[in-house]
């Protein structure tokens, strides 16, 4: 928080403003707070002294709400895997470096068979309860460090999605 705030000043002072520097707060109770800061240079009418004028606001309730619409964009609610924006946006990151390398690329694509007949003969709750043992199996049998995305990575990577309803 002190570098975001120190940036800020800088730039007023060298600008005459900053605005919309925002800096995470650790507090105490190791609770999570985000601030938006702004500054303006004011120079006094003798011209000697240079004042500034800092607004803080407090924008934890917009970061919070900007972080469940990350996760509803980019992950399943079901399983907690990726979602299929996530993977084609991270599948077309890795064509394109796999071409600028020359690297090779390998997608595998893993369908349940028989699952419309558990959901109609079980329930969809079971359903659910089916996908969400298969995507930990699935994320059990994978190394941490392979689920990372890592493009400067020399080995193989894994990376798990869920990419249809």
């Amino acid at each position: 928080a002190a570098a975001v705030c120190l940036e800020a000043l800088r730039e007023a002072a060298s600008h005459g403003y900053s605005y919309g520097k925002q800096c995470r707060v650790e507090g105490a109770d190791q609770s999570i707070a985000w601030y938006e800061l702004s500054i303006a240079r004011k120079t006094g009418a003798t011209h000697k002294k240079t004042r500034f004028i800092m607004l803080a606001r407090d924008i934890t309730e917009r970061k919070d709400a900007e972080s469940k619409i990350h996760a509803l964009a980019y992950f399943d609610s079901l399983t907690r895997l990726p979602s299929r924006l996530s993977f084609l946006e991270r599948l077309d990151r890795e064509v394109q470096r796999a071409a600028k390398t020359s690297d090779k690329l390998g997608v595998l694509f893993l369908d349940l068979d028989g699952f419309k007949t558990i959901n109609d003969t079980l329930g969809h709750t079971i359903g659910d309860l089916v996908l969400q043992e298969v995507a930990n199996r699935l994320r059990a049998g994978v190394r941490p460090s392979d689920v990372l995305a890592r493009s400067n990575c020399s080995g193989p990577s894994v990376e798990l999605a869920r990419v249809r309803g």
